[in-house]
Formats: structure tokens, sequence, C-alpha cells
């Protein structure tokens, strides 16, 4: 006998032949049993594994989605009445063709319409011709809708026309439906796809009405099409074509953007005009609107509510057709019946804030033609009483709503246990119980996010300002709306898992009275029985196949038709409707979640927004709620990429995108930055400053609320406010620290006390006390060159540049090559022939100076007298040139003025010649900092003299290796040619220079080198004074070094090539004589002792002054080396 397996969920291996005695074998299954036990309790804790985190968007989501291959409603329908399978093919098509068309309005119509002239400016302020580009952008889109909108009219038309032909006695004998069968069913389903229709066209009428951009700018558009047709040639279009788009204009103008959808379908001709004698048709609209009303009625407000508000939209616009279609037979109790409805539904929500008020429509499309006692009376009293009504009830269905979703929470993790080890029984009961979750949490979404769309459209529609605890209450809606989709999304994979079965659980619950009809009707049942017979059999045929919208639609058609003269009993029926109502819901449940849980709606009252995030500020414990609060944010998001007013939609929603975070920045974010930056100052601050206050962190709000909150995702991007004020708080700290070293230590403390009072984790500063690896930016030098070489002093032998400081300044820049090396390691090698051109710019305009200094007669003049009286006297004075001479120059350069800070001409001549010198020393550290760079890169190269071809070597390998060897030695080439290269930029500078400077035309500066004495002595002079200043406080200009004056005497000689001329002054030694000589003097003479002081005093003078001079000389000596070869 074969073994089989037990139809229970456990799976065990059953087997029904006899049992012998196997000790062996017996031992081994109660091993394999034990394992299979043990791994299906490892499979159900897989379960419990959280798949998400909730501040990372989710990489892939799970939809549910009903799949049929190849099986169409012709398939379907198999009844044995031929007749009958037409008429349910028939209208379950065109219902099923209605709701295609249906969400297309509610998607992509209504909300494109909607958008219109969002993300653009004003139109006050708009350029002339944007609004005619903004509508010439929407024609595609209006063709689409035109299009889809003749198809809407053709599918109300044919329905219409389909009832008119079932819903009439006078039928072929052969097929007389009507009389057999239809004459006691009602197609309420048919009716419903009708309203539905109509419902959609209504509100595109309403949203056109509701934009006036929309209204305005067609205006202009058709203004501008005048044009147009005067002379089409102008525009590129032939006279037809003009003849046909002025056409298509026509079209929707009396349409779409004139809000004349329904009236242009109700006015339809395709109507026939038999069906206003129809009595049996007419018969079936009059009982579809008692059971409809009577049914709207008991469920709007009730809490089984779903949809029901809108649908209210739906049913008048139907009674619209009805009076359409009857012109003549006015009905006084219905119009008050279809005028009940205002009480239940007063304004109706289409998307964001457009709204329909029902009293408004009724009056502009079928008004009463005669008087009638309608209640309510005045619709815009009531309309206010119940905004007042529901602003009033607000706390009170907050806490109802809370309850329901705290206890409807709970039960969700019932999703969390496995049915595996459940007998079937109770499998079943918890797939019931599943079912009910589901749609117990569809519906208060619902209830939720309706109640909030009407209440805030009311206020922003009426300009009624919101009470002052409406915005919290409101902001909680938004949290429980969107934590029901956040619930339910979370658990989306058991859901997807299990969401057949309980659908299918839920249908043959719903289709269970069916069985009674059969025992009913017996073994052999006749006339309408066997239809009936037909229905049960194609019910039972539906529920084995894949539960989709389609099997829906036909089923509800199905259950009108078993229905008939009311076979079924009062508790049968209701089990019955109950059934396919849950039925319904949960086969469109990917799309009943979606539009259920929708806040696109809060986009258009954005002022909510900034009320939200202070509301969050003020209360740092309501902080959990901003992560549901932008995922209502992103809902609108999403809707803005169905823009059509705009070449590329996703230029709006980055816009909107970008808004609402710089939003959440200015008013959460920054405010919190700073608060947290101030505490962390004042606390440390109070241990070391006596005066300040300590805080009380009973006084002081709990800013922690916000920094242990988890990060959100908006919009596909993670915002994670402590990572976000951890990134502030290290620029703040970074820049700090880097404007004043000396408070290193305090931002260090703060550093540590964030650490331990808001756990956060902020990066070093990589700043120690006193000193900056980085230093200044090769960069910011060169772009301020002429500022740099004037207020920085060089050093020749340390290579680098130290700032003359100024006052009570704290710190001195200072500039060495390796801070050069650095910011060439920053910005490339490329930087430094960008720094030398600066440099010649810099160098020619110094020389323009030069040569104008020298060309002045009074400078000219002077040194011509003292050469004349050196080459006359060269004998006397031993080959030197006088001392005293050069001293008498510049006493004579003082008696032409003074400048600001007591400096002469030949001291401006001197920082001119200093500059000079800096411009060269800085060129010079490049070419150090240069070569250093690359010494440090080719470390690793064994040989940079002879490089092997790596190409060649990598030929037998694979492409990439080939790629990486060639890169490798591209890299390898240009590190060797920049370290063996020999760039002489200082015999290019005196080459260029000496070819403008030593000409004729600048004869003038031949007898440059006699100003050197005097310059000499002007540089000791100011050099003394400036390191004299170094033991003073508060003194200007102070520094202890400024070689820059050595190396551009040596530039400027080499230039003029008069470095012999120089020479031959022997200046330097006749320094040394003066001073030897002075000496001698002051020691010969025998004084008091108050005037041995005073010789004592001359005799350190020298002292400083020839050592000041012999650091000049040696200085001078080693610059000129520089240029020897030039």
């Amino acid at each position: 006998m074969e073994p089989y397996y037990s139809d229970d969920e456990t799976g065990e291996l059953v087997s029904n032949a006899p049992t012998y005695s196997r000790p062996a074998f017996e031992f081994q299954m109660s091993k394999l049993k034990e394992l299979v036990s043990l791994y299906k309790e490892k499979l159900n804790d897989v379960e419990k594994i959280r798949t998400e985190q909730p501040c990372h968007p989710r990489a892939m989501a799970v939809e549910y989605q009903s799949y049929e291959r190849a099986v169409g409603i012709l398939e379907l329908v198999t009844t044995s009445n031929q007749d009958l399978n037409k008429v349910l093919t028939v209208f379950t098509y065109l219902i099923s063709e209605i709701k295609i068309a249906r969400e297309y309005i509610d998607c992509n119509v209504v909300i494109g319409l909607n958008f219109y002239g969002e993300g653009k400016m004003q139109a006050d302020q708009m350029p002339e011709g944007e609004a005619e580009l903004m509508m010439g952008q929407m024609m595609p889109f209006f063709s689409e809708v035109f299009e889809s909108l003749s198809y809407v009219n053709s599918l109300v038309v044919n329905l219409v026309t389909q009832l008119h032909s079932l819903y009439y006695k006078k039928q072929p004998k052969n097929h007389d439906l009507y009389g057999n069968l239809f004459k006691y069913v009602h197609l309420n389903s048919a009716f419903d796809a009708l309203g539905k229709m109509l419902g959609g066209l209504a509100m595109i009428d309403s949203v056109v009405d509701d934009n006036q951009n929309l209204v305005n700018h067609w205006d202009l558009y058709k203004r501008m099409m005048q044009f147009a047709k005067n002379d089409p040639a102008k525009y590129g279009i032939t006279d037809k074509l003009e003849r046909q788009l002025r056409k298509c204009l026509l079209f929707l103008d009396k349409s779409i953007l004139s809000g004349n959808c329904l009236q242009a379908c109700l006015s339809h001709k395709g109507y026939e005009a038999a069906i206003s004698s129809n009595k049996e048709l007419q018969n079936e609209f009059l009982n579809y609107f008692k059971v409809k009303i009577d049914k709207l009625t008991n469920s709007i407000e009730s809490q089984y509510e779903w949809q029901e508000s809108k649908i209210v939209v739906d049913v008048i616009c139907l009674y619209f057709l009805y009076r359409k279609l009857y012109p003549k037979d006015f009905d006084k109790k219905l119009f008050k019946s279809v005028w009940s409805l205002i009480k239940k539904a007063p304004v109706v929500c289409v998307t964001g804030q457009v709204i329909i008020y029902p009293h408004e429509l009724i009056m502009k499309i079928a008004p009463a033609p005669k008087s009638v006692a309608v209640e309510p009376k005045d619709p815009e009293q009531y309309i206010k009483a119940y905004m007042q009504k529901s602003d009033d009830n607000l706390d009170k269905s907050m806490q109802s709503w809370l309850s329901k979703f705290s206890l409807w929470s709970s039960r969700m993790q019932s999703f969390l246990n496995s049915s595996t080890s459940l007998p079937e029984n109770q499998v079943q009961k918890l797939q019931d119980s599943r079912g009910k979750l589901l749609l117990q949490g569809l519906l208060l979404a619902y209830q939720i996010q309706n109640y909030i769309q009407v209440n805030t459209a009311l206020h922003e529609r009426n300009g009624v300002p919101f009470k002052a605890n409406f915005i919290p209450l409101l902001m909680q809606a938004i949290e429980l709306t969107k934590a029901i989709h956040s619930t339910l999304e979370r658990k989306q994979e058991i859901i997807a898992l299990y969401l057949g079965s309980i659908i299918r659980l839920i249908f043959k619950d719903a289709i269970k009275p069916y069985d009674m009809i059969r025992d009913k009707l017996g073994a052999k049942p006749t006339g309408v029985g066997l239809d009936i017979i037909s229905i049960y059999k194609l019910v039972n045929e539906l529920g084995s196949g894949c539960l989709n919208s389609i099997r829906s639609d036909l089923l509800k058609l199905c259950n009108e038709i078993v229905d008939i003269k009311s076979i079924l009993k009062e508790n049968e029926k209701s089990l019955v409707e109950d059934g396919l109502w849950k039925f319904e819901i949960l086969v469109e449940y990917q799309t009943n979640l979606k539009n259920s849980t929708d806040c696109s709606f809060i986009y258009w009252i954005q002022q909510l927004n900034t009320h939200f995030l202070k509301y969050i500020y003020d209360e740092p414990a309501n902080v959990h709620r901003l992560r549901y609060l932008y995922m209502a944010l992103e809902d609108s998001a999403k809707q803005m990429l169905l823009c059509r007013h705009v070449e590329d939609a996703n230029d709006i929603k980055q816009n909107y995108i970008k808004d609402r975070e710089n939003e959440l920045v200015e008013m959460v974010i920054m405010p919190l930055a700073r608060a947290i930056e101030s505490d962390l100052r004042l606390h440390i601050h109070s241990l070391y400053i006596t005066g300040i206050e300590k805080q009380n962190p009973f006084q002081s709000s709990n800013l922690s609320w916000f920094l242990d909150s988890q990060p959100m995702v908006f919009c596909e991007k993670v915002i994670d406010i402590k990572r976000k004020i951890e990134m502030y708080l290290d620029e703040t700290f970074y820049n700090m620290t880097a404007l004043n070293l000396n408070d290193w230590r305090t931002y260090e403390e703060m550093r540590s006390l964030a650490r331990q009072k808001y756990k956060l984790n902020l990066s070093e500063v990589h700043l120690p006390s006193k000193h900056l690896d980085q230093g200044m930016d090769l960069l910011d030098i060169t772009k301020k060159l002429p500022n740099f070489v004037n207020k920085f002093k060089y050093n020749l032998h340390s290579q680098f540049f130290i700032e003359a400081t100024e006052g009570d300044e704290k710190h001195v820049a200072l500039v060495s090559y390796m801070h050069i090396t650095n910011s060439l390691r920053t910005h490339g090698l490329g930087l430094i022939n960008t720094t030398i051109n600066t440099s010649y710019r810099l160098l020619a305009k110094k020389f323009q100076i030069f040569s104008q200094f020298l060309y002045d007669d009074h400078v000219y003049s002077q040194l011509v007298k003292d050469r004349k009286f050196f080459v006359n006297n060269r004998e006397a004075l031993n080959q030197m040139y006088s001392y005293d001479r050069a001293e008498n120059f510049l006493r004579e350069v003082k008696k032409l003025g003074v400048f600001d800070k007591n400096l002469t001409l030949i001291d401006k001549f001197r920082i001119l010649i200093t500059q000079i010198g800096n411009t060269l020393g800085l060129i010079r550290m490049i070419k150090t900092a240069g070569l250093n760079l690359t010494a440090t890169r080719t470390q690793f190269i064994p040989n940079t003299q002879n490089i092997p071809n790596i190409t060649e070597l990598a030929e037998k390998f694979s492409d990439g290796t080939k790629s990486a060897a060639s890169s490798l030695e591209d890299i390898m080439e240009s590190l060797t040619k920049n370290f063996t290269a020999d760039t002489d930029y200082f015999k290019i500078l005196v080459t260029t220079f000496q070819g403008v400077l030593n000409t004729n035309e600048a004869s003038h500066l031949k007898l440059f080198y006699m100003i050197i004495p005097t310059l000499t002595i002007s540089y000791v002079e100011s050099m003394l004074t400036a390191k004299d200043k170094l033991t003073k406080k508060k003194a200007l200009d102070m520094y202890f070094t400024d070689d820059g004056f050595a190396v551009g005497l040596a530039y400027v000689l080499r230039i003029l090539e008069q470095e012999s001329h120089f020479d031959s002054l022997h200046w330097f030694d006749s320094v040394e004589t003066k001073f030897a000589q002075e000496e001698e003097k002051l020691t010969v003479i025998k004084a008091s002792e108050e005037m041995q002081k005073m010789q004592n005093m001359s005799l350190k003078k020298i002292s400083v002054f020839r050592v000041e001079f012999e650091l000049l000389k040696y200085c001078f000596l080693g610059a000129r080396i520089f240029f020897n070869n030039t």
C-alpha cells in the first residue's frame, strides 16, 4: 500500500500499511522527525527577523496583484442560457471598463489638472508668453483627456442602452429576458458603475472650475491663436492645419476647459428617444435610488463607512441622468431624497483642497422645476454648522481613533505567528481574524483621512482659521493614517503570503447561503430555477480560479440575479452582501491601501507644515511624529510627477523636496543645533568664568528627544537630525578653533561634553595647540599676492614667511615650504604655473614704479653728484664709497617730505625692493615645495632613470590589467618628469626683464647701484626699530627678519648687470671701516664716569649696527648666488 501525505499543515508522512518491529528504522525516523521539527521551528523564526530599518529606504517592496493568464470574460461566463451569458458578459465588461476609466480620471486627469501652474511663479510675476508656453505643454495631455472623455461618453451611452434593452417589456418572444427573468432582478451594480462614471466627470469639472490659473491661461492661449488664424504661414502651418487646430481647440473649450464634461455627457445625442417612455427602466432607476440612498444614509458616519461619502456625488450625478432621460416625470419625493444626502455629506472632497458642494451641483444642473420643501433649507448655514460640529468633535473623535488604532495595532502582531502548527479549523479562524484586521485598518485609515481632508478643505474654502488645539490634533490624525500604512507595509511580506487564502475564505463564506437555494430548487428545477442553478454553478466556478476585480464584478451581478423574488432570507442576504463587500475591498487591497492612507492634501495647506514644525520644536517629546509628517509630504511629491505643464515634472518634485528639507533645517535643525551649541558653551564658561550662572536642567527643554529619534526617509533621502547637528557642530568648532587657536581647549571640552550629555559623535578638529599643519593655502596667497608680499617678511635661510604683527595679536601667521607642499598636494602641480604668471605680472608693475622713482630729478641728480664725487676722489677714499656721503643722501631725501608712518622716499623705495625680493622668495619656496612633493611621490619608484615598459609586460593579461598597467605607466612617467624637471624660474625672470630694463630708454637706471648704500642704511635702521618693538606691547609693524630686501637687491643688480659697479664701491668694507674708526675714537678718549656710560652706549649701538650690516651682507651674498648662472 502506498503511503500518503495528510492534509494537515504539519506535513507528516502517514502510512496505512501494517506496522512491523523495526527498531533501527524507527530510531532513524524519530531522529528525522526531530530534525524536521527543529528545522520548521527555525523557519518560523525567520518571520520574526526585522527585514527593514526605519532609517533606510526600502530597496524592494512586495506588491500583491492578482494574476490570471489568458482568461477573458467570455471564458468565465459559461451558463447553459446563451442569452444570460450575453447579459453577464456585456455588463461585466462595461463595469470593468468603467472602473478602469474612473481610475484613470482619479489618478491622472484630476491630479494633472489640479497641479497645473504649480512650481511656477505667480501670475503677476510671470514673464510675458510664459502662460501660453505652459498651456502649449498641456496640449498633448488635453488630447489624451479628450479622447478618454469620448470613450467615457460612449461607455455611458452604451450602458444606458443596454439597460434600456434589458429592462424593456417589448422583447422578442424567444428572447424575452425581461419577462422570464430580469423582471424580478435589480442590477444595482450596473447603476453603481453608471453613477461612478458620471461622478468622475463631475470631479473633472470641479477641478477645472477651482484652478483659476487654468481658466486664465486658456483665455490667453485662445487669444494667441487668433494671430495664427490671421496669418498661418507666419507660424509655419497651412490653412487646413490651422482650421483643424481651431476645431480641436473648440472641442476642448466646450468640454474640458469650460467645466462642462458632465453636461456634455448628459446632453449626448446617443441616448435613444424610446428611453423616455420605458417605464420598466424608470422603475429600476427609482428602485435603485431608494435602496442606495437608504444604504448611504445608514453607512455614512458609521464604523463601517467606506467611501460612501464620495459615492454621494455618483448618486447625484446618476439622478441628473435620470432627469435627462425622463424630463417630464419630476418626482418631488425623489428630489427630496436626493437632497437629503446633503445632511450626511454636505461637502465631498475630490483631490487636494478641491471640493464639491452637492447642493450647488444640484442647483446648477438639475434644480427643482417647482417649489419643493427640502431639508436642509439653507445648505450654506448647514455647512457652517457641520464644520463647527466637526471642529467640536475632533478631540472626541481623536480619542476614539486612538483607542481603535491601539487595539488594532496590538492585534496586528498576530501576523508574526505562524499557522503551520495549528489544525485546519483554527487556521481558518486565524485567517478570518487576519482578514478582519486588514479591513479594520483600511476602514480606520479612510475614515480619519476623509474627516481631516473635509475639515481642512472647509476651513480653507470658507477662510475660517483653525482653533488653537487643531494643529496637534490634525498632526495626530495624519500620524495615525500613516502609522496604519507603515504597519501594513512593514508586514507586507506576510500579508502577500496569506492574502490569497484570506480572500478565498471570505469568498467561500459569502456564497454559503447559495447552497440553501440549491436545496430549495430541488434536483430538477424548471423555468427560472434552471437559470438560478446555472448562476450557482458559475459562482462556484469563479471561486476555483484567481480571485480578481473582474470576477468580483461578475460575482456581484450573479448575486443580484440569484436573489430573484427575494429568495434569500434577510439574514442570508446580509451575510452574502457583507461577504461581497469584504471581498471587493480586499481584492483591490493594494489600491485601497494607497488611496485610504493618501495624505497628499497636506500640500495644499502648506502653512500647516510651518505650524507642525514649530509645534514639534516647542514640544520635543513629539519628535517621533516628524517621520509620519514627512511620509504625508512624500505623497504630494509623488503626485507632482503627473504635472504636464512643464517639460520635466521631476524638476518640480525636486524643488519641492528641497523646499521641505530647507524648511526642516531652518525651523528645527538649525535652531536645535544653535541651542545645543549655546548650552555647551554656557556650561563650559560657567565652570571657568565667575558670574555666569549654571543652567537649571528643570527649566530648560530636553533637547535629547531630537537626538534620540530615528532617522527618517523622505523621497528616498535619509534625513538624520542627529547627524546634521553633528556636522554643524563639527564645522562650527573647527572654524572657531582655526580663527582663534588659543581657544582650542575650550572647544575640546565642549566636544567632550557633547559626547557625554547628548551622545553626539563629533569629529576631531585636528588643530593642536598653537600650530596649524595645513597652513595658508597657496591658492589664497596667489589671489592676494600684492598684499602678501607687503605684509609678510621672508627668511632666506629657513625658507619661511612670517607675518608682521599688529599690536595685540595673539598669534602670528607663518608660511613654510611644507605648507606650500600641502597646498600643491591638494590643488596639483598646475598651481605652480599659475603662481609664476601672477608673480610676473606683479613684478612688471613693481618695476614700473621702480623706474619712475629713479627717473625723478631730485633722486637722479643726487646720484650723478655722488657718482662724480666717488670717481674724482676714488684714490683719496681708498676705493670705498663714503658712509657719510650715503648718510647725507638719506638726510637730503628726508627734506623732500615724510609720508604716513614717518616713511621717506628712500623708505618707500626700500619697501619696493623688499616686495620684489619677497616675490622671488615665494617662487623659490614653490620650487622647493614642488621638488619635495614629487620626491615623496617617487620614493616608491626603484629607478626614476630607467622605468620598465609595464604595458608590454601586461600584454598577456586581461583587458582590465592592461588598462591598469597603462594608467600606472602614465602616472610614473608624469612623476619622474616632474621630479627631474630643471626649470630655472629665476633665470626666466631675469632674462625677461633684462630685455626691457637694459635698453637706452632706461638709461636713468644705470646709476641704481649708487643708491644701494643709502638703501642699506635705511634697511638697517628700520630693522633695528622693528626688533626693538618686539619687547613692547601693542606696537605696530613688529618683525625680526626681512631677507626679501637682500634678495630684491641681488635680483635688480643682476637684471641691470651692475654687480661689478656695486662691487667697485666696496660698500661693506666702507661700513666696517667707518664703525672701526668710530670705535677707536671712543676708546681713545678718556672721560668721566657719566661720559663713560654714554661712550658705552655708543659702542653698543655701533656693535648692533655692525651685526645688522654683517647679517645683511651675508644674506646679500647668499642671494647673489641664486643669479650666478642667469
